[in-house]
């Protein structure tokens, strides 16, 4: 009985050690991989007999040919797909990779209003190809690039730029650029034209003709007869749907500072002074005077664009005040603004100040006036 015990003892042990062994005690075979006309390289794997193994995920590669598994003869057709599950028959066995051809992508050239005609280029997905250097035409117009849509206002790939093929057939449009033309209107030299596309925007140059004699340059105008100018020196510009001209715009700034009295009204030009006594009676010392900046030219004339400094005092300046800054920061053309200076002291030594008009126009030097006060008690 015990011999019996044993014995079953021992086979079972042999048992789970050879399920322990895995495919140790297994024949083994060999299972190969074969490119089929692609390239790379792949290890082969050893299985024991009847057991199963997962296959080596594919490392093979075929131009213009995507991967649809292993096949067990060159013919197909496939049986197992990738890193699929293989049971090992009774002998080597060599799998075939199998392939499906990729079918190219077309780019497609549109002229968008222009003329001639350009061959479509073909590529697979992913590769990259140079796009074609363009060949279509447009009277009036400079060819600025191709865009993704017909109305697109900005360029995403320039001629013959590198075009890097997606999952589906592309068009590229042509985008044309219209002229900007400038028109001295007056003033001498020339200037080179600008081109845009429309919708979008771009900084004009800088005004490069030779003033009028006696006239500043004032911007541009729309039409040789404007007034008013649509676009500053150097502004911004945003393209229409055809050529346009922009015309220079001539014309004076000037300042004058009035102060009008009852019965009187004083006009003072830069550099010359405005005095007053203080007479006040108690604690109130405070004289206001209201001061009018005239600009005499023709053209508008801008105050510094930093609010509410359009008036400034020096920093000697005991006793003055500005209490009331002009209210806007433009002033047109033949147009006036007040502001109130304040003088506060009770001292009866005389006090001095610089009163300081800042301009915004390179052409208008600052506009200054020296004021003088005293108190009378």
């Amino acid at each position: 009985m015990r011999s019996k015990r044993a014995l079953w003892t021992g086979v079972m042990a042999m048992a789970v050690l050879l399920m322990g062994c895995g495919n140790l005690f297994f024949i083994k075979h060999t299972v190969s991989f074969d490119p089929n006309g692609g390239t790379g390289t792949m290890a082969p794997i050893s299985v024991g007999e009847s057991l199963s193994a997962t296959l080596t995920p594919n490392a093979f590669t075929r131009s213009g040919y995507a991967f649809a598994g292993w096949a067990l003869s060159a013919g197909g057709p496939a049986t197992f797909v990738d890193g699929a599950v293989f049971v090992m028959a009774g002998s080597d066995v060599t799998l075939y990779a199998m392939w499906t051809t990729i079918a190219p992508h077309t780019i497609s050239f549109d002229a968008n209003g222009g003329n001639g005609t350009m061959a479509a280029l073909s590529a697979l997905e992913g590769a990259v190809v140079t796009l074609t250097a363009n060949a279509f035409t447009r009277s009036g117009c400079t060819f600025a690039g191709w865009g993704l849509s017909a109305s697109a206002t900005t360029m995403a790939y320039a001629d013959g730029a590198g075009y890097t093929m997606g999952a589906t057939d592309v068009t590229l449009y042509a985008l044309w650029a219209y002229p900007v033309s400038f028109q001295g209107n007056g003033g001498t030299g020339t200037m080179t034209p600008v081109f845009c596309i429309p919708g979008s925007s771009l900084t004009l140059p800088a005004c490069t003709f030779t003033a009028p004699s006696g006239e500043v340059f004032g911007g541009w105008i729309t039409s040789s007869t404007g007034t008013s100018a649509a676009y500053e020196d150097k502004g911004s510009y945003t393209m229409g749907t055809s050529e346009a001209t922009l015309y220079a715009l001539w014309g004076t700034r000037a300042i004058t500072v009035v102060q009008h009295g009852s019965d009187y009204t004083l006009t003072y030009v830069s550099g010359e002074s405005l005095s007053w006594n203080n007479s006040g009676v108690g604690s109130d010392y405070a004289v206001d005077v209201t001061l009018t900046i005239a600009n005499t030219g023709s053209l508008p004339l801008h105050l510094t664009a930093t609010a509410p400094d359009y008036v400034t005092l020096s920093d000697d300046s005991l006793g003055f005040e500005i209490p009331t800054q002009p209210s806007a920061p433009m002033i047109p053309a033949r147009g006036s603004l007040e502001f109130v200076v304040r003088y506060t002291s009770s001292s009866t030594e005389t006090r001095y100040a610089v009163l300081t008009i800042n301009s915004d126009d390179p052409d208008l030097p600052s506009f200054t006036l020296s004021l003088v006060g005293a108190s009378s008690q």
